[in-house]
């Protein structure tokens, strides 16, 4: 049995929205509007497509192609969290179809994306994770190809993956700093939850000696290997 650890913490909802038109999709979580905007779509993750130096992923060709179909040369709603942007200056949001249907969230329940959610943008995130958990055990999409299966955090050297992945191992000791916490791993790497996060995790010690699986970016940083947990919607307990 598997059980997701979410957070309790009640979602924040403080939206604004506004009718656009979809003239461009880079990929499976990128849009271009007609006035030029680039629009990230909220609390999801496509694989890569092939671009400047980075090669294509598995799953990212159809992930562009779902959202081409839904949204490409049509008029949608632009449904806004808490940050408006991004680091890099696109417009975060979530796409609504006039019918009301939720781009983002279809595209989890088809299997294209995998969640990740980027507190203090937790609008939807419940019927996401709901979603994704469909997904996950109809073997959706991504679900069922080999290069997102588990892999050993103890083999991650191996792999240098440096993309998106889901990887096993188990908590061995929680080191607490004046930054945030480190989940030190059998094996040498750890996840790193940042102090301004570390609120909607419900306790730490929870984690502590039991083996999970890790959803996010692999980083190496000096000696040791890292993937930044930002939400508890990452770290899923396994064996209970």
């Amino acid at each position: 049995m598997i059980l997701l650890v979410v957070s309790s913490s009640a979602f924040a909802v403080n939206s604004k929205t506004e009718t656009v038109t979809v003239v461009r999709v880079i990929d499976g979580d990128t849009v271009v509007l007609k006035d030029k905007r680039r629009v990230r779509l909220l609390s999801i993750n496509a694989p890569e497509v092939a671009h400047n130096k980075v090669l294509i992923q598995a799953g990212g060709l159809a992930a562009k192609k779902a959202l081409q179909r839904m949204v490409l040369k049509k008029r949608v709603l632009l449904h806004k969290d808490i940050e408006e942007f991004d680091k890099y200056g696109r417009t975060l949001a979530f796409l609504m179809m006039p019918t009301g249907s939720n781009v983002n969230l279809e595209l989890v329940k088809q299997g294209s994306v995998s969640v990740s959610v980027y507190p203090p943008n937790l609008l939807f995130s419940q019927q996401l994770l709901n979603a994704q958990q469909m997904a996950e055990s109809k073997k959706l999409g991504l679900w069922a190809m080999q290069a997102y299966e588990t892999k050993r955090i103890q083999d991650i050297d191996k792999h240098e993956a440096k993309h998106w992945g889901r990887f096993i191992g188990e908590v061995r000791r929680i080191d607490s700093t004046n930054k945030g916490f480190k989940l030190w791993l059998k094996g040498g790497a750890y996840v790193w939850i940042s102090s301004k996060n570390s609120a909607y995790f419900a306790g730490l010690d929870e984690y502590l000696f039991k083996t999970i699986e890790i959803r996010g970016w692999p980083r190496k940083w000096g000696k040791n290997w890292s993937i930044q947990a930002r939400h508890p919607s990452q770290l899923v307990v396994l064996g209970q």
